[in-house]
């Protein structure tokens, strides 16, 4: 039953997300060089889109505008895009897709380029599923993409014999390319041998560069960073213990509530419009409880069962916000834990000397619903029955349901 209820929330709540990307004010230019002003979608693509949705006015239905009919698109002080059939590399820099080639395999693609910079240099970025590359212009010449290849090593591209076979080199061709194309009086080649492959050492590079070509205004686009948060959290929790012993006379059910205490670490990532975040929680709770159950036999006296247990919980979990405005907003989680109970410690007992362990470690899945108002966030949680008993033939089912008030004591935006 709760797993249809947070079903049906779900559902809900993604339908009602549909209204939570904006259209903001911005322009497209057309294959016939006219400039074509309205309100485009901003999704804060991760990956480099291939179309956008464009309004001509905040009233009026939304078209899908693809990258056959738009030479370059902008949203207002936001981003811009622009199109380029060009000659691109795609290798990995992920160790298990590293290939053997040192030099660049390049194919031609129609593609939207996000613009970094621009001015006298032009920086652009490409990237999709992780993979990021880089391409530049200079004073209106062609773009060119910016040359990083990790490879391994081989027999016929090491010859020399200095590394061994399977060994990751690099290809650094990029920082010849800075050197005889990007370069004014104030760089140096330090400054080049300490530019990395990143958004961020290749925009200050190319800044600095239109910066020393006298450019009034070099205009970038602030690269999106991660944000942190870190939130005190107190949790009350219902949770119910089902013990399923083969000797039925020891079969119960435990219901108890009470108090736990934790942190947890959000980290917000920077696309999708903060949409997306990744949290850790590590926290203590406690659940006690005890059960008269009935004589197994005519004459006996009842028995008491009773349980303590003092546990941790280690969740990890995805977040998704919905904003509902500059100060509130939504969000589900779908969380992964770990549960850790001190061994032979905590058990279920009996007053006729039965007892039943906790197995030390267990896993589960949960899910919650919660709503975050400035620095105070509240969330239902519900950790579905999962068993945690050492003994395979005996089933010890624990299920939970936390509310969790959290209070957010620092963050760096």
């Amino acid at each position: 039953m709760k797993n249809k209820f947070y079903f049906i929330i779900f559902l809900v709540v993604s339908n009602f997300a549909n209204a939570q990307t904006n259209f903001e004010k911005g322009f497209y230019i057309n294959n016939n060089n006219s400039k074509v002003e309205g309100f485009i979608k901003n999704t804060d693509w991760k990956n480099n889109p291939s179309s956008f949705e464009f309004k001509e006015s905040e009233n009026s239905d939304a078209k899908i505008v693809s990258i056959d009919y738009a030479k370059e698109f902008e949203i207002s002080e936001i981003c811009r895009y622009v199109r380029a059939d060009i000659d691109i590399e795609k290798s990995s820099n992920k160790l298990q897709f590293i290939g053997y080639d040192k030099d660049p395999q390049f194919t031609n693609e129609r593609l939207f380029l996000k613009q970094l910079v621009y001015g006298s240099s032009n920086l652009y970025k490409f990237e999709e599923n992780g993979l990021e590359k880089f391409f530049y212009s200079v004073n209106n010449a062609p773009i060119k993409q910016l040359i990083f290849i990790k490879y391994k090593a081989t027999s016929e591209n090491n010859q020399n014999g200095k590394y061994s076979s399977g060994d990751v080199l690099i290809n650094d061709l990029f920082r010849r390319q800075l050197w005889t194309d990007v370069k004014c009086e104030t760089i140096t080649q330090q400054n080049i041998k300490s530019t990395n492959y990143t958004a961020t050492d290749l925009t200050k590079y190319f800044t600095k560069y239109n910066a020393c070509k006298g450019d009034l205004v070099s205009t970038k686009i602030k690269t999106k960073k991660v944000m942190h948060n870190l939130k005190a959290a107190v949790m009350y929790n219902n949770s119910t213990l089902s013990v399923e012993s083969y000797n039925p006379s020891y079969s119960t059910d435990f219901k108890n509530s009470g108090f736990g205490f934790g942190l947890e670490y959000e980290l917000i990532l920077p696309f999708n419009n903060n949409k997306w975040g990744i949290t850790f929680e590590p926290n203590y709770t406690t659940f006690k409880n005890e059960q008269t159950l009935p004589a197994s036999n005519m004459g006996g006296s009842p028995v008491i069962a009773k349980t303590e247990i003092k546990y941790f919980q280690v969740p990890l979990g995805i977040r998704h916000y919905f904003f509902l405005n500059s100060n509130s907003k939504l969000f589900l989680n779908a969380v992964a834990n770990v549960r850790m109970i001190p061994r032979k410690k905590y058990l279920v007992e009996y007053s006729d000397r039965n007892f039943y362990e906790f197995a030390p470690t267990s896993f589960s899945a949960a899910f919650g619903i919660g709503y975050t108002y400035k620095k105070i966030t509240g969330e239902v949680r519900y950790y579905p029955s999962t068993n945690i008993s050492q003994h395979a033939y005996i089933p010890m089912n624990f299920s939970n349901t936390s509310f969790i008030l959290r209070y957010e004591i620092f963050g760096k935006k």
